[in-house]
């Protein structure tokens, strides 16, 4: 088997508080667990959620984020952005936004058209062996 990798999605919305994102969350978090096979959690549990020691509070990112655990595949992480794509198309919410950052690339997936999106998640999930591919040519 492959190694574990973290995906984290940041669900945002303009002027939302942190209860919406926090309830945004959770529904990406529910439409992943059934769309995609692998175990998703999310970072901050609405009924526990509590502010890390030595701080007054959460910020905003971190109350509407999910956290994935996957093999590290390209399928799979296609398969997770795909599905975030469906989520945001179902949003009746068009300043909703996702940030799906895996290690320390990232990309942000909102209202751009589909085949915009489409090229931008192509050389996402091909990620680093994308960029070894072109300092071979």
């Amino acid at each position: 088997m492959g190694d574990l990798i973290e995906v984290r999605l940041s669900v945002w919305e303009d002027a939302a508080d942190d209860e919406v994102l926090r309830k945004l969350a959770g529904y990406l978090r529910d439409d992943l667990r059934e769309s995609v096979a692998g175990e998703t959690a999310r970072a901050n549990d609405p009924d526990g959620a509590t502010a890390p020691a030595g701080t007054r509070g959460m910020d905003l990112e971190t109350v509407g984020t999910v956290l994935v655990t996957i093999q590290s595949s390209v399928e799979v992480l296609t398969a997770i952005v795909a599905a975030t794509q469906g989520w945001l198309r179902r949003s009746p919410t068009p300043s909703r936004r996702v940030r799906v950052k895996v290690g320390d690339r990232e990309i942000e997936l909102d209202a751009a058209t589909p085949a915009q999106q489409q090229q931008l998640v192509d050389l996402f999930v091909a990620g680093p062996a994308a960029d070894g591919n072109r300092e071979q040519a």
